[in-house]
Parts: C-alpha cells; structure tokens; sequence
C-alpha cells in the first residue's frame, strides 16, 4: 500500500515526459518546414520533376533523392520529407538536404 502513490507519481511523471517529447518533434518539424520555405512543392507538383528540372543543365552533378518520409506540422497538415543529396562526377556527395511536398 506504501507504494501505490509512488507508482501512480511514475507513471504520472512517463506521461508527461512522453508527452513534452511528442510536441517537441512536432514543433522541430514545423521550425524546419518555415527554414525551407521556398523549398515547399505543390500536390501538382511531383518530387521527379523538380530533380529532373535541376539535373536537366548540370553535366557533372547530379541531384537523388535519399529517403522519403511523411511528417505532420502542429496544424495538422501532411507533407512528405525528401532528403535530397547531391552527387559528383568523381563519386563525393554534399550533404543532404530537405524538400517539402504537401499531401
């Protein structure tokens, strides 16, 4: 009987901690959604014509998506994340960055 209320404070302070964490991410994709502002492509819009588009005039880089992911701002709209990366002719790549397309 001792132990009931330290249990119920644990399993109190889990929630909440769980919950913080839950909105941080939230607000980290939102915080990296407004960093990439221009970068937000359209629904008509498709992922492969913007890499087609930038590989069209470039004959020794060349521009791959890496990974894609479905996220969710606070405001509850959908976006896909492509990491993008761009590769050289001599096999170096920079480093990878993110394009936004709403759903």
């Amino acid at each position: 009987m001792k132990n009931k209320p330290f249990k119920l404070f644990l399993i109190l302070l889990l929630f909440f901690v769980l919950l913080l964490s839950y909105n941080h991410f939230k607000v980290e994709v939102d915080e990296e959604i407004l960093k990439t502002e221009s970068v937000i492509l359209e629904k008509e819009k498709t992922i492969k014509e913007y890499v087609d588009n930038a590989n069209k005039d470039v004959k020794d880089k060349k521009l791959v998506v890496v990974y894609h992911k479905k996220v969710k701002d606070t405001n509850g709209k959908v976006y896909t994340r492509y990491d993008l990366q761009i590769e050289n002719e001599d096999g170096s790549k920079s480093k990878i960055f993110s394009v936004y397309r709403k759903e």
